[in-house]
């Protein structure tokens, strides 16, 4: 198993790679989905994916770091698919049948009947679009599902175990691979590749655990 620090230098080395990709996609991008990454914060992602050093999974933390830590990697995770979803708006925003079988669409207001856009939906039912679509491996999926069920122990009034902190470091690696597909996933202009491609390439290329 990799170690927790090596596998958070390889989440901030892919992610640093994507944002400075990211930043600037007008020329390449459509234009909605360019002005929905100009305005991302992408330049945050590198930050917050760093801000898992803050955590030590292969030592002792207590439950109050355990949720923190598990509210920080949730966080990553749901903007790294907002992400995903956000570089193909087109696709996603044309997927009428898809999006309102998950009831994601305005209910009321000059928006009513419409979809929500990759900023409005929630990250449950993101889940449920990208296993529609099947967007993500089984695996990756079920990382989601459990990254998801975790952070939502962040929430003081909300009865929720809290897993152990080798639970945390398991999930922290198996993001690792999940934004290596994220990653290699997106669609680019010809010739073109973020910086970290080639990170993202051997971590798949690595057996799935």
């Amino acid at each position: 198993m990799h170690s927790y620090s090596a596998a958070v230098d390889d989440i901030v080395t892919i992610q640093t790679g994507l944002g400075k990709f990211l930043e600037d996609a007008h020329g390449w991008a459509p234009d909605g989905a360019a002005a929905m990454l100009a305005s991302a914060r992408l330049e945050l992602m590198p930050s917050l994916a760093a801000a898992l050093h803050k955590w030590t999974p292969e030592t002792t933390m207590t439950d109050g770091e355990l949720i923190l830590a598990w509210a920080n990697l949730g966080n990553l995770m749901e903007s790294s698919l907002r992400l995903f979803l956000a570089v193909d708006l087109n696709d996603f925003l044309a997927d009428h049948e898809t999006v309102k079988s998950l009831d994601a669409v305005h209910k009321k207001g000059e928006n009513k009947g419409t979809i929500h856009d990759p900023t409005e939906i929630s990250l449950e039912k993101m889940r449920q679009y990208f296993a529609k679509k099947d967007l993500l491996p089984p695996k990756d999926l079920s990382a989601v599902a459990f990254i998801q069920g975790q952070r939502n122990a962040i929430h003081s009034f909300s009865k929720k175990d809290i897993e152990r902190a080798t639970t945390f470091l398991v999930h922290v690696i198996r993001f690792r691979r999940l934004i290596a597909f994220i990653g290699l996933g997106l669609p680019y202009p010809d010739g073109f590749e973020f910086e970290g491609h080639w990170l993202a390439s051997k971590i798949l290329a690595e057996p799935v655990t």
